[in-house]
């Protein structure tokens, strides 16, 4: 079974209809608003007038432009109100172009990497969200793609992918994000292409995660690699070793038993995990979902569908440990139990 394409859905609800009206003509943009605001998009302005320094926000501030492209695909594509679509088309471009502006000829993008850590690229896969980024990136090709038939986009991903995958990979360098994202995007941008080296990818890394030695725990040792970001040690190492739990890296995915760690890093392995293992009959890989859905749903969820009680990690602590007062359960984490579910 699967969804039916987003462009042949159109929604008439009074209820529903209403609200995607007022997501089309104000909170979108509102949104663009604040991405301007908030030198998000002037990142990427200053990457393409080769400027240095100056990042503006947090390092995975780039996802946010990507995910509200990828909105605007979904929330215009089965709407008929023309004149919001037409307000929106020119601030869908401005941020497409320089998008496409800042990627470098090897098909790398990130701007806080080619702003403020220009020597550092693909170093820390640990904390600092580089394929978590390509992977909002790619999310936003598929949906503009699939929705509104523009290419600009996906071109860029499929630049980004190529140029990940002439680093990383079978026989090349070990490496997958300490923030899982990229693969369930890379399976979107294989369907979105029909190229399957794009899902292979993907199931590398996630056949990969967990092995020992590991690629994300030889970080910690880099003081280079710390000094970009000195936080890793409180979140990943445990009595002084790094154990893998915070970012799903404890064990090979086939021998998951329980949800552990950060709790929206889980979901999104656990999406692509669901998705690589459809209609193989991958006995093992089923297996180890099914436990790891029972123990989610059994002993880890709040009755109001909320997961990842502790704020300390953004995640899942020990079964039934779900307080009241004190409950993270954060939205992510929630759009990430439904994308599983479905």
């Amino acid at each position: 079974m699967r969804s039916l394409p987003i462009k042949k859905l159109k929604i008439t609800d009074p209820f529903w209809s209403r609200w995607q009206t007022v997501l089309i003509e104000q909170t979108l943009p509102a949104e663009y608003k604040q991405i301007i605001d908030t030198g998000r998009l002037e990142n990427f302005r200053r990457v393409v007038n080769k400027e240095t320094g100056g990042f503006q926000g947090l390092f995975f501030n780039d996802s946010d432009i990507y995910k509200w492209l990828e909105a605007c695909a979904y929330a215009i594509a089965g709407s008929e109100n023309i004149s919001a679509k037409s307000k929106l088309q020119p601030m869908i471009d401005e941020a497409i172009e320089l998008i496409q502006a800042a990627q470098e000829e090897s098909g790398y993008l990130n701007t806080y990497f080619q702003l403020d850590h220009p020597n550092d690229k693909l170093r820390n896969l640990n904390a600092m969200h580089e394929m978590y980024c390509a992977g909002h990136l790619m999310e936003a090709a598929d949906a503009l793609f699939c929705c509104l038939g523009d290419r600009r986009l996906l071109e860029v991903s499929i630049k980004f992918a190529d140029h990940l995958m002439s680093i990383l990979g079978p026989g090349k360098r070990l490496g997958y994000c300490g923030h899982e994202e990229i693969e369930l995007a890379l399976i979107r941008l294989s369907n979105a292409t029909g190229d399957k080296k794009y899902r292979e990818f993907a199931r590398w890394m996630v056949e990969m995660r967990g092995h020992r030695p590991s690629p994300l725990g030889a970080e910690m040792m880099d003081p280079e690699i710390l000094a970009i970001s000195p936080w890793m040690n409180t979140l990943l190492l445990n009595e002084g070793e790094y154990s893998g739990e915070y970012n799903q890296d404890h064990k090979p995915i086939r021998e998951h038993d329980d949800v552990v760690g950060h709790a929206v890093r889980a979901m999104y392995l656990y999406i692509a995990a669901a998705d690589l293992a459809d209609g193989l009959e991958d006995a093992q890989l089923e297996e180890a979902l099914t436990r790891c859905w029972n123990n989610l749903v059994q002993k880890r969820m709040y009755v109001t569908g909320g997961i990842g009680p502790s704020s300390k990690n953004e995640g899942f602590t020990t079964d039934f440990d779900l307080p009241n007062m004190s409950a993270y359960a954060e939205t992510c984490a929630a759009c990430g139990l439904v994308f599983w579910g479905h």
